[in-house]
């Protein structure tokens, strides 16, 4: 059976009050969707209101960019899927094996306080899918519930962007809809962190959390070692 991947990204586009510029991380997004395509997964598009989705500048400069975000510009079909993305409120949660939140400063605006979104989270995990987040994309989980009512990120072991990463993409910003390194600090989880800009992912299970653009491949590989680790069925923990 082919498994298929639901991708969500920020809908928040505005400069923020503070001047920043915020969007979706593309780094991110075309490193893990280039993986995924390449091991045989579907790979589906949803964002908070639907729609095209805007890009922070700084993750398609050209100049800064990985060598994914070029494939992915050249794969008429993956940029097709991303400038129509669905509307998180007509997701069916049935249809996916693996839900990952993308990043970029976007997420912290939009991400958080998106109920919809917390809970398609706690209902995929519920279900048996794996659960993922990289970077600022982290805040769609702070408000994700499990079926018990408990937290879905309650005991768990993750790792989130640190302060430093977080202005160097401008996105350290008062006006921002949460803390998220304050959020995962002050939780019943165990946040860990490696040196900033370098690859760093956490697994806990179905959970999968990547610190940074830098480790979206490795998290994409993760995610595929657990699909296969963890056949989807309805799950309780």
């Amino acid at each position: 059976m082919k498994h298929t991947a639901l991708l969500v990204v920020t809908s928040h586009d505005e400069t923020s009050e503070s001047g920043h510029e915020t969007g979706f991380d593309f780094q991110e997004v075309a490193a893990i969707y280039i993986r995924l395509r390449e091991a045989g997964l579907a790979v589906r598009f949803a964002s908070p209101k639907g729609g095209k989705p805007s890009a922070n500048s700084s993750s398609t400069d050209s100049f800064e960019r990985s060598g994914a975000v070029d494939l992915f510009l050249g794969d008429a079909r993956a940029v097709a899927a991303l400038s129509d993305t669905a509307t998180l409120g007509d997701v069916d949660a049935t249809r996916f094996d693996a839900l990952i939140l993308a990043g970029g400063p976007g997420a912290l605006h939009d991400f958080a306080s998106d109920s919809t979104l917390a809970r398609l989270a706690g209902t995929l995990w519920d279900r048996g899918a794996i659960v993922s987040g990289i970077g600022c994309g982290i805040a769609g989980l702070l408000g994700a519930r499990r079926h018990d009512g408990l937290p879905l990120l309650a005991g768990k072991s993750l790792t989130g962007p640190v302060a430093a990463e977080l202005t160097e993409m401008g996105a350290a910003q008062s006006d921002a809809a949460v803390n998220l390194p304050g959020s995962l600090a002050e939780s019943t989880m165990t946040c860990t962190h490696g040196p900033p800009g370098e690859p760093y992912v956490v697994s806990d299970g179905r959970l999968i959390t990547g610190q940074n653009a830098a480790s979206a491949s490795e998290l994409a590989l993760q995610i595929l070692d657990a699909i296969d680790a963890f056949p989807r069925e309805a799950a309780t923990a």
